[in-house]
Formats: structure tokens, sequence, C-alpha cells
């Protein structure tokens, strides 16, 4: 068990490391809170994991909500078979996750990859759903700037482990990963530094993640785009984007904004791809505000 940040010297409250068996897979997921209504947050793609883009967003979520944050499978402490990865196969976990945890309907917060899977979710269950917060959401479109390095990394495994394997033996190069990521540079501590070298050093991390991008995106980007749906969303949406994200371009946020029904757009300025942890305040302001109401 690890405490959640302070705020003020006040305790937030402990996040409890749980564990459960999906369809033969171990999953390794934070849960914390007690009372209110249930909301599940849902990591990016790469090396992250529930504590890393999550923790210090459990306090503040679960002062008022039931918390739950899953390592997905291929990520954090939760088994990496090895297996398709694809935006299905996550959305099937996902439904077998909420099922076994016994949450008939809850609140969904994904970022990023989490935000794809979400989006799906979504549109496959949306009696399950009751409120849906994009954090940085793919998704929304298919080209992206780094799509054909990504696609190179997936045709040329070797330059995938190539990469990896110079980040897991450099912290400074893990912080040159990290500007692209994030817009302001202070973010970027020896303490993040070395959770995320922890991370890419843990056997079959990066295997997930190679093989998500060879399932879900080809040389014109993403397959799986939800463009032309967004318009079927019938939950209460929360698009938040940074106004700097390298990663997914924020006229994607906006374009979705206008095209989910019932939905507000969140744009943090001098902000890049992770919001919760670059405008910690802001967002959770945002989120918790439209959360409660």
């Amino acid at each position: 068990m690890r405490q959640s940040p302070t705020k003020d010297g006040l305790l937030f409250g402990p996040a409890k490391d749980h564990w459960i068996e999906i369809d033969g897979v171990g999953i390794h997921y934070l849960a914390a809170g007690e009372t209110g209504s249930c909301v599940v947050l849902l990591h990016g793609g790469s090396a992250d994991s529930a504590s890393l883009s999550w923790w210090s967003s459990i306090g503040p979520f679960s002062q008022a909500y039931r918390v739950f944050a899953p390592d997905l499978p291929g990520y954090g402490k939760s088994d990496k078979p090895n297996i398709n990865y694809t935006t299905e196969y996550y959305t099937h976990f996902l439904e077998r996750f909420v099922q076994n945890l016994g949450l008939n309907q809850f609140c969904l917060v994904g970022l990023s990859m989490g935000g794809q899977i979400s989006l799906n979710f979504t549109l496959q269950f949306p009696q399950r759903v009751e409120k849906l917060v994009l954090v940085s959401s793919a998704g929304f479109g298919t080209r992206l700037r780094w799509q054909i390095l990504a696609k190179l990394m997936v045709k040329m495994p070797w330059l995938h482990a190539r990469v990896r394997k110079v980040a897991s033996r450099s912290r400074e190069t893990i912080k040159l990963i990290l500007r692209y990521i994030v817009y302001n540079s202070e973010v970027i501590t020896e303490d993040l530094a070395e959770e995320i070298f922890a991370a890419i050093s843990t056997p079959g991390t990066g295997r997930a993640w190679r093989s998500y991008l060879e399932n879900e995106m080809d040389w014109s980007g993403f397959r799986s785009n939800f463009l032309s749906r967004l318009g079927e969303i019938t939950v209460p949406t929360l698009v938040v984007h940074g106004s700097d994200d390298k990663l997914v371009p924020v006229k994607w946020a906006r374009t979705a904004q206008k095209l989910i029904p019932d939905s507000r757009l969140c744009i943090l300025q001098q902000c890049g791809h992770w919001p919760q942890r670059e405008k910690p305040v802001e967002f959770h302001r945002a989120a918790l505000n439209f959360l409660k109401k």
C-alpha cells in the first residue's frame, strides 16, 4: 500500500495494490475511496502504467469517488503475455475487468491510448458509462507526426529494441524523450526519470506497445478512428487536451468536442500530452467539476 500525495499538508488517503485474474492474465490495479460513484482510470501506451499516469490523481478523485486504476495487460505490474494487443482486445479486457469488480455503472477516464479504448467501450456499452473524460485522447483521427517512425519501429524490431535499450541505460535520454511529451521541462524531475527508467527496465515492457502499433497503425495512421461515430456517444463527455501536445494534435480535440452531442472542451494552455501531471491543479479542477454535476 502506498500513500497518495498531500495537498496543504493533508493526506489524500492511501491507494491500495490489488491483483485479479482476467481470462488467465494476472492484473494489477490501484484502488482508493470508499464512497460515491465509481471512476475507472485508464493509462496510455508505450511504457505507461496506472501508477505512472494516475498516481497523483487517485487522491483527489478518491475524496468523492471509488477509484480503480488498472495496469492494462502488457503494462506495469500486470502480466505481459505474448499476444496480439488491439483496441478490441483492451475493450474486451475492460468489460471483463469491471464485470469482475461488480461495477455496473461507472465514470470512465482515459488517457491517450486509454482514451481510444474508452471511446470504443462507450460506443459498445453506453449504458455502463455514467460520464466520459477523454484526456489527450487518440481515436479522433488518423494521421500523426510520429506515425512513420512508429511504423518503422514495427517493421524493424531491432530499431525498436535499440531505442528502448538506449533509454534503459540513460536517464538523460529519458529526460530528452520527455521533452517531447511535456511542454514545461520543470515537470521532468529526477524522480520521474527514475520511475520511467524502472518501467522501461522491466522484462517484457514494450512488447504490448509494439504489438498495439503493429495492429492499430499503418502507413496512413491509426486504423481505429472513431471520428465518424462520435455523434453516437450519448453520455456526458469532457474532452481535455494540452494546447501544445506534440503527440496528439489539439485540433483533434476541438473537432471531437463539436461532434460529441453532450460534451465540453477544456484546453490547458502551455501543456503537453500529460495534463494530469503537467497541470494537475487545473486538470483535477476541470475533471472533478465535470463529474460532480
